[in-house]
């Protein structure tokens, strides 16, 4: 027969007080054998990352590092690898500083049209009637009414009120675009001034600064009068370059120039 290991707390009172886990005719062991026979709990995730793992992670990241860097120094990772406006200085394949090469007046003012003007004078330059004048063939960009102060203030400063354009009034709101900087603005005038049958002489950013410091900060022109009150022979202080032939009108006096000019706002 098998050996009875059950008893009650009355057949061994004295052993309850002394060793609860631990009574006459009862083993705590053999209770729990079918536990102790179970493996353990798995505890997959939550082990330690060992330490050949993390030493071989960080040398790999830290020789990353020092790899790009050094490429970056002389392998010719820069930013501007694949940059075509970019040339080498350095000399054939090899590494060597870059420099933007200059982009042709033409090419740039192309792209700056494009980019800029293009969503209201459209691709041809034909306007927008009866609100956005057209450029080709108008007298204003490179006809009987053009002139480098006038077209320099109006793309600097903008212009709200009407216009006649090839006998046609148009009254809207053209921006002021100053924020494109003077190189920007004189390509874009020379592209439009050359572009779709117009025929002018190109506009330099020299000539579009001068009128930038002549004019001073204002707000936009008003209309077509205030680009009457600038003299058509006009020229800024500054903007005919050393070797450019005399203007063939001499700048206005200050006397005159106050009267002339549009006042400053």
């Amino acid at each position: 027969m098998s050996k009875n290991l059950v008893g009650t707390e009355k057949d061994f009172p004295s052993t309850l007080d002394q060793n609860p886990d631990k009574r006459e005719g009862f083993e705590t062991t053999e209770l729990y054998a079918p536990f102790l026979r179970e493996p353990p709990e798995p505890y997959d995730g939550f082990e330690p990352v060992p330490l050949w793992v993390s030493l071989a992670f960080g040398a790999l990241l830290c020789y990353g590092t020092f790899y790009m860097v050094i490429q970056t120094k002389i392998g010719g990772w820069e930013a501007n690898t694949f940059d075509r406006s970019f040339t080498w200085t350095g000399g054939s394949g090899g590494p060597g500083k870059k420099e933007a090469a200059p982009e042709p007046p033409m090419v740039l003012g192309a792209r700056i049209f494009n980019n800029n003007c293009a969503q209201c004078h459209k691709s041809q330059g034909e306007g927008n009637p009866p609100s956005i004048p057209p450029l080709a063939g108008s007298e204003w960009v490179a006809g009987d009414q053009a002139s480098v102060a006038r077209l320099s203030r109006i793309l600097l400063y903008g212009l709200n009120g009407p216009i006649t354009v090839k006998g046609v009034s148009y009254n809207g709101a053209m921006p002021a675009w100053a924020s494109l900087g003077e190189e920007k603005i004189a390509a874009v005038l020379t592209y439009i001034r050359a572009s779709w049958g117009n025929q002018a002489e190109p506009i330099t950013k020299e000539q579009v600064a001068a009128a930038k410091k002549a004019a001073g900060t204002r707000g936009p022109l008003n209309g077509q009068a205030e680009l009457l009150s600038i003299p058509i022979d006009y020229v800024d202080p500054g903007a005919t370059p050393a070797t450019a032939a005399p203007a063939t009108a001499a700048a206005p006096t200050p006397a005159d120039k106050k009267d002339a000019m549009p006042a400053k706002k």
